[in-house]
């Protein structure tokens, strides 16, 4: 009989782990369960919604935040931010499509990285050997590049005419899939 109050002391634990893997699961679960009753709901006010050519645009979309998101991962994990990413990423956008009527692919890759490369030292600069508050820094240099980036274009799309094979790295699939999936999806496995 000494041994029933353990046995019972034994049995809450283990009903109580038992709760809390239950409640760890339907946590993950969760935010799977609300993303299939949002598309579930899109389809049926939106027929078009679940769609080949919609998913394939949602995927595209997708993978390059993801690829963003990623690399400020890294940036957050250190205890830093930038918020001039998205108009860095427009910027060096821009000057590919600005180069590749002019050079070959590899050399207006290599101009939109160098730009992209002296956005970034800017930004170091002024947090690091000026001290700068990193918000401050980052948030105006967004301004600066999204203002920079609409006087080149006038605020107008800037469309690649020459090198049509260099949509395929946006345009492009394999296996079916977009290659910007197939890249998002080669980076996480990386990182």
């Amino acid at each position: 009989m000494s041994n029933f109050p353990e046995l019972l002391n034994f049995r809450a634990i283990f009903s109580v782990s038992n709760a809390t893997r239950f409640i760890q699961v339907a946590e993950s679960l969760g935010v799977f369960a609300l993303l299939m009753i949002v598309v579930i709901g899109a389809s049926i006010i939106a027929p078009g919604f679940f769609t080949y050519t919609n998913l394939t645009n949602t995927l595209i979309t997708a993978s390059i935040t993801a690829v963003t998101g990623l690399g400020m991962t890294f940036a957050i994990a250190m205890g830093g931010f930038d918020l001039s990413v998205g108009s860095v990423q427009v910027l060096t956008a821009i000057v590919v499509a600005s180069l590749l009527p002019v050079v070959d692919p590899p050399l207006a890759i290599l101009g939109a990285l160098l730009t992209g490369l002296a956005v970034g030292f800017l930004n170091g600069v002024l947090i690091s050997k000026l001290g700068l508050p990193a918000f401050v820094v980052t948030f105006g240099m967004m301004s600066i590049v999204r203002g920079v980036a609409l006087l080149v274009t006038q605020g107008q799309s800037v469309m690649i005419t020459k090198h049509i094979e260099f949509g395929l790295l946006n345009n492009g699939k394999i296996l079916g899939l977009p290659v910007t999936f197939h890249y998002h999806d080669d980076r996480v496995r990386r990182a």
